[in-house]
């Protein structure tokens, strides 16, 4: 704990041309933006916005939780992606985003490595209802939570889809739901422990309110059911059920800060924790973030408080 807390870690996300600004609750797929409409390039029918991100940067005293650190390492993890949107038809329309991270290690070298990522998303307008699906799969190396100490590789792959129900000009409704699955690469002892512990699928549905109090910032209010269910262990006790409920703010594209902040309960019953220990505490969400340049620079903060 003492080498994590001599970390320095820098908390923003420069971003050059645009933005993969994550909302607060993005599991249930990224809504198709007006500036994604719009694209930096036209081909076609298409409109197409690259993108590089510095998403995290730091020194590390003790960046592999070693008895004796010899070094300081210096660690960067960059982005190069594309965005690509198509219009078809009035109703119909389709994103697609792909990137590759690259994460650099100042002295570790055998640590370097380039992951692979992409997510597809479809909307279809019926009157005020907006149906939506999609999905995606990316590859990480990167320490999943603050108390593993391996940097094990996995992936997760996800599929979800919903429909959002705008009632009047300020109030709206949606329901969705999203099945992920997350695998761990074992290749030492210790990561096949952690894939023994944390294999698993999980499906979420959500419901959620939405109030526009002014043009620029909604009350969103939304609850969710979890179920884990981990691959490995005592079968009758292999799935998790838990629950989160959270309220906070949407700040639109054009606001000063735009973004999302939630906070609210996680709670894990101890009549439905299976394998998992009971629990019940706070949570918190939020991509804020600062447009700079006529939005060609983005500096941006994600924060998490949860349970996984």
């Amino acid at each position: 704990m003492e080498a994590l807390g001599r970390r320095l870690r820098l908390p923003l996300l420069a971003t050059l041309l645009l933005a993969l600004a994550t909302p607060a609750l993005a599991q249930y797929g990224r809504p198709i933006t007006e500036r994604e409409k719009e694209g930096l390039w036209r081909l076609g029918p298409f409109r197409l916005t690259p993108l590089v991100q510095l998403r995290n940067a730091g020194v590390d005293s003790n960046p592999f939780l070693t008895p004796d650190p010899e070094t300081d390492e210096t660690e960067v993890v960059l982005r190069a992606g594309l965005k690509a949107y198509v219009p078809v038809g009035r109703r119909f329309r389709l994103r697609g985003d792909g990137w590759l991270d690259y994460t650099f290690f100042s002295n570790a070298a055998e640590q370097r490595k380039t992951h692979p990522g992409g997510d597809l998303r479809a909307e279809l307008d019926i009157s005020r209802l907006t149906f939506f699906a999609g999905g995606g799969h990316f590859t990480a190396r990167q320490r999943y939570t603050s108390d593993i100490d391996t940097r094990i590789e996995r992936t997760e792959d996800w599929l979800n889809g919903g429909v959002q129900y705008q009632l009047t000009t300020i109030f709206g409704l949606d329901f969705a739901a999203e099945e992920r699955r997350f695998r761990y690469r074992a290749e030492t002892p210790e990561d096949t422990r952690i894939k023994a512990l944390l294999d698993r699928d999980s499906l979420t549905y959500q419901g959620r309110f939405r109030y526009a109090l002014t043009p620029l910032t909604t009350l969103l209010v939304s609850a969710e059911v979890i179920d884990d269910t981990f691959r490995f262990g005592d079968p009758a006790r292999a799935t998790t059920k838990s629950y989160r409920y959270l309220a906070g703010f949407d700040f639109g594209q054009k606001a000063i800060i735009n973004g999302s902040f939630l906070a609210g309960v996680r709670d894990i019953p101890a009549s439905s924790a299976g394998t998992v220990t009971p629990y019940t505490g706070p949570a918190l969400r939020g991509a804020l973030v600062v447009p700079l340049l006529e939005q060609r620079l983005r500096l941006g903060a994600n924060f998490t408080r949860d349970v996984y």
